[in-house]
């Protein structure tokens, strides 16, 4: 018995939804994933709360500690995955509604994978949303993931730190990594303490995926055989979209300072070409790579 196109929509869209739940979200693992409509989002952090005034009986007064604001504009981005099969084809075969149906929903999900691991990597270069030297400013100049990143700028507890390694993944780079994430500092001097809990992610490309999940699974550690300190410490992501393998970064998922926004989810749109001889499969999404305003949460390391 033929097709009818209602039978084909069906079919095709429920392997999409199925696909979509089976696929694999990496990005979905790193970030906060931000899900509201619009078509340019102003994300807005804020830095609050320094070291605490010492109040006795004989206090009367406590100086206020200034907030510190900035905003970060993204524009969303609108994507299409576009398949025609002819009605020929479809039209004897349920196998193939269903196969186009999954391919679009992994095709959707590893597009915005991409989308993700290609923003880290442009960390390195991306200026910095508060790239200026005024009071909430990280220094003129400077790039998301950088070295010397100011922070209390224009008080007496103005100082730099750095979010960018160079190192190649191995356990002592990635200890240098936790201390810095443990040590950070907010815009108010206060050590953020990022380098702990349950929240940390270790993203690396394939050819570190072994080092990766040695350092992270394994009970003993390198030649000394003692206690390994980073088992079970961070989820490990692997990215295979990567265009340079031995880069790797070190994410605090829950205060990630960058991530996608989807206003969008993927959707399956199946519909008769006019003249009758196609059908045409079109998986739309919208969705944008976000760096907040500051960049507390992430050390990247850009090996050369």
């Amino acid at each position: 018995m033929a097709n009818s196109l209602a039978n084909v929509q069906q079919i095709a869209q429920q392997t999409f939804v199925d696909g979509l739940a089976n696929s694999t979200e990496d990005y979905a693992r790193c970030c906060e994933v931000l899900d509201y409509e619009g078509g340019t989002a102003r994300l807005m952090a804020s830095n609050a709360g320094g070291l605490a005034t010492a109040v006795s009986s004989a206090t009367t007064a406590v100086a206020a500690s200034d907030l510190t604001s900035g905003i970060s504009s993204i524009d969303q981005q609108a994507f299409a995955l576009k398949h025609s099969i002819p009605w020929a084809q479809l039209n004897w075969s349920m196998n193939l509604a269903e196969d186009v149906g999954r391919q679009l929903a992994n095709a959707a999900a590893q597009n915005i994978n991409k989308l993700f691991f290609d923003g880290l990597e442009s960390t390195f270069t991306l200026p910095h949303p508060m790239a200026v030297a005024t009071a909430g400013g990280v220094g003129a100049g400077q790039a998301f993931c950088d070295t010397g990143q100011g922070y209390a700028l224009t008080t007496p507890a103005a100082g730099v730190q750095n979010n960018l390694g160079v190192a190649a993944l191995a356990e002592a780079s990635l200890s240098a990594a936790r201390s810095l994430l443990r040590e950070y500092r907010n815009q108010q001097a206060l050590p953020m303490n990022m380098g702990a809990g349950e929240d940390l992610v270790l993203v690396v490309g394939p050819e570190n995926e072994r080092t990766a999940k040695e350092l992270i699974t394994s009970e003993l550690s390198g030649a000394d055989m003692q206690s390994n300190t980073f088992r079970q410490y961070a989820d490990v992501v692997v990215y295979p979209l990567t265009v340079d393998g031995s880069d790797w970064w070190l994410l605090n998922k829950r205060l990630s300072p960058v991530g996608i926004w989807m206003s969008e989810a993927p959707t399956l749109i199946t519909r008769e070409s006019d003249d009758g001889l196609f059908v045409n499969f079109v998986a739309r999404f919208q969705a944008s790579f976000y760096v907040k305003a500051y960049e507390y949460g992430i050390i990247g390391n850009n090996v050369p």
